[in-house]
């Protein structure tokens, strides 16, 4: 916490921008952004310009990722708020100011995309699509509204005219709703609280079915075709061949970089994994 808070004293440091500097700043992004055969003059402006913007709006952006702290599961806030940062950035691009509306409320939505989009991805262990996810959260805000209104949960069909979707594809979203769990989590079970596997009714070994049931040559094979760097990135995140999956921060200082750095490398390499087996 001691590198976030060095963060939010840094971004203090850029003053709040007003309409009309917003309008001016934004209309040389956009020369920037859309011109053609740009002098190095006005590169270099519309590039000042470009980071002025991002600059003077993190602390946009960190305002926004404090309302998604509640839902994350295994996500960092600070990784919230550098995906958060990209989502400025990108919205900083596509912000036309010639339209009348402030900054942060175009950039509002960019940011929040951004977020939710992370979380869908790799906070789960069964991932959902992004458009689910917000459905599922609309949904969650919804409901205690209904029941306050009609004293009872709202039916399957309510909740699907609520969202504007189908019955049938609402149920399998509510269904495919609950993440994954550990067999180690502990459960009711009559008055006691017991772990899940103890819980579980079954003539064989649970986890060993689990562990047979990994197709270890294949994940061999395709970590060999990574770099040495980049493997050992992998498996310290995932914690594959201990167990301990460690964080960006804690694979950062052995590696002796930085942790955005190895944050983004890791990135990279499962989207390589992923367009290599078509998942």
């Amino acid at each position: 916490m001691e590198g976030f808070s060095a963060y939010l004293k840094d971004i203090g440091k850029y003053p709040l921008l007003n309409k009309n500097q917003e309008i001016l700043l934004g209309r040389q992004v956009q020369a920037w952004v859309h011109g053609v055969n740009l002098t190095p003059r006005e590169q270099k402006r519309g590039e000042r310009a470009y980071h002025k913007l991002i600059n003077c709006n993190l602390r946009l952006v960190v305002s926004i990722a404090k309302r998604y702290t509640n839902k994350c599961k295994r996500a960092e806030f600070f990784d919230l708020v550098q995906e958060g940062n990209m989502g400025l950035a990108h919205g900083i691009k596509k912000f036309d100011p010639e339209r009348g509306y402030a900054l942060s409320t175009y950039v509002y939505w960019w940011i929040r995309q951004s977020i939710t989009r992370y979380l869908s991805t790799y906070d789960r262990v069964i991932r959902l699509p992004s458009h689910a996810v917000e459905l599922l959260g609309k949904l969650r805000a919804w409901t205690p509204v209904f029941e306050n209104a009609h004293g009872r949960k709202p039916t399957i069909e309510e909740c699907a005219k609520y969202c504007k979707t189908s019955p049938v594809r609402m149920k399998e979203y509510i269904d495919k709703s609950n993440d994954a769990i550990s067999l180690d989590a502990k459960v009711r079970c009559a008055e006691d609280n017991v772990a899940l596997i103890d819980s579980v009714s079954c003539g064989t070994d649970v986890l060993e079915d689990v562990i047979w049931s990994i197709d270890v040559e294949k994940l061999d094979s395709s970590l060999s075709s990574l770099s040495e760097r980049d493997r050992f990135i992998v498996e310290e995140v995932y914690g594959i061949g201990t167990g301990l999956p460690k964080t960006f921060q804690g694979v950062a200082k052995q590696l002796g970089i930085s942790r955005e750095k190895t944050r983004n490398l890791f990135h990279k390499v499962i989207r390589k994994l992923q367009i290599k087996h078509r998942i």
